[in-house]
């Protein structure tokens, strides 16, 4: 009977106790998403702004070497979540915004957007890889590294696997972004491609 009391007792605690850690991490990973959120809100608030140099130097110091591609005028509240990749203990963050942009023709735009962020190291702080409209990036992880699996090239192989790897890095697969990267840089290199660049292998380093 004593033996039952005491196995009621140690299954309600180790219950309890995976009740705790489980609340623990969840409210962990919100803290942090919330925490991402408001750098990628820094980040943002600058983007609006960019031909002023306060704002390119916040630009440079929450991205990755990112070229200013859109005018933006406002961006609507952040919907993100962190995501795991192919490297134990590093983790992604993706978020959607709803935008007004700029198009071509001086008019104003709405588009939904999508941000990927990754934790630099050297500045100890989360920086935004890419911004960019939205779109499934492992449906495109999946088909292009399908191509050139089955060695369809549609340009010079370079920058084919330089796509890859990018697509990679949009679907978190960081493993993969560095095979591509380095087979792109190869292949550049064999055949005197001086006009090929990437900064994928650097933005690696600095989260790895």
């Amino acid at each position: 009977m004593l033996y039952i009391i005491l196995y009621i007792k140690l299954t309600i605690m180790k219950t309890l106790l995976q009740m705790f850690l489980f609340s623990a991490l969840t409210i962990f990973s919100i803290s942090n998403a919330l925490g991402q959120s408001e750098e990628l809100k820094k980040f943002l608030d600058a983007y609006k702004t960019a031909e002023f140099d306060e704002s390119k130097k916040i630009i440079q110091d929450y991205a990755f070497n990112l070229d200013i591609t859109y005018k933006m005028f406002e961006y609507s509240s952040i919907n993100g979540l962190l995501f795991d990749t192919d490297i134990p203990g590093i983790k992604g963050y993706k978020a959607i915004i709803n935008c007004k942009l700029e198009n071509k023709a001086g008019g104003l735009v709405d588009k939904r957007m999508m941000v990927v962020m990754y934790f630099d190291k050297k500045r100890k702080r989360w920086a935004v890889f890419e911004i960019r409209e939205a779109a499934d990036a492992s449906n495109e992880y999946n088909t292009s590294k399908d191509n050139v699996e089955a060695q369809k090239f549609y340009t010079d192989k370079e920058y084919v696997y330089r796509n890859l790897a990018y697509w990679c890095m949009m679907a978190g697969k960081l493993q993969d972004a560095k095979k591509y990267i380095d087979l792109g840089i190869s292949v550049a290199k064999s055949s005197n491609n001086s006009s090929f660049k990437t900064n994928i292998d650097v933005i690696l380093k600095a989260i790895q």
